[in-house]
């Protein structure tokens, strides 16, 4: 009589711990399977991400040549251009001692 009651009993439990078992495993299962959703759709956003960083880059490097002057270069231009503002100033400088030579002939004179 004892095995009649302990058996089915025992059946009953294991069944319902197996049950349980599955609903738990199911259950994180889901959630796996939402986590791993969630993911690719990040992984899918990065890699978009990625590839419009990747081809600003490449337009910027594209147009570095054009728009960007280097600073040796800007230096350089610098320089030439304040050498011809000093050859400049010293033409002006010696037009106007010219002039004044000949202003100071020409008070000499009267």
């Amino acid at each position: 009589m004892l095995v009649e009651v302990v058996v089915p009993v025992a059946v009953a439990y294991t069944v319902g711990v197996v049950g349980l078992c599955r609903w738990l495993v199911d259950r994180n299962l889901v959630a796996a399977d939402r986590r791993v959703m969630l993911l690719e759709q990040r992984q899918q956003e990065l890699a978009s991400s990625q590839h419009d960083a990747q081809r600003d880059l490449f337009k910027l490097r594209a147009d570095l040549p054009e728009q960007y002057v280097r600073h040796e270069d800007f230096v350089r231009f610098g320089l030439s251009l304040d050498a011809k503002i000093d050859r400049l100033n010293q033409s002006f400088k010696e037009s106007f001692d010219r002039m004044d030579d000949k202003l100071e002939t020409i008070r000499l004179q009267r």
